[in-house]
C-alpha cells in the first residue's frame, strides 16, 4: 500500500529539513492499513516535499505489513 500527498500542510509549514516532516499522516496510515489489513503494520514517509521544496509539493508514503 502507497499513499502520495499533494500539499501537505506539515510539509508546507515547515522549513526546509534533512528529514520527513509528515509524521501525523504517517500515524493515520498505519492506522487505517492496520484496519484493512486487520494486522501490525509500519507506515513510513519515503520522501516529504519540505525535503526538496519543489513546485509538486509532493510526499510519498509506503505501508509495510509486520
Amino acid at each position: 500500500l502507497s499513499l502520495e500527498v499533494r500539499n501537505s500542510p506539515f510539509a508546507y509549514g515547515s522549513q526546509h529539513s534533512e528529514k520527513p516532516v509528515c509524521h501525523a499522516i504517517s500515524g493515520m496510515l498505519r492506522a487505517v492499513a492496520e484496519a484493512i489489513y486487520s494486522r501490525p503494520c509500519k507506515a513510513t514517509e519515503i520522501r516529504c516535499a519540505c525535503q526538496e521544496k519543489t513546485s509538486d509539493l509532493m510526499c510519498f508514503f509506503k505501508v509495510q505489513k509486520n
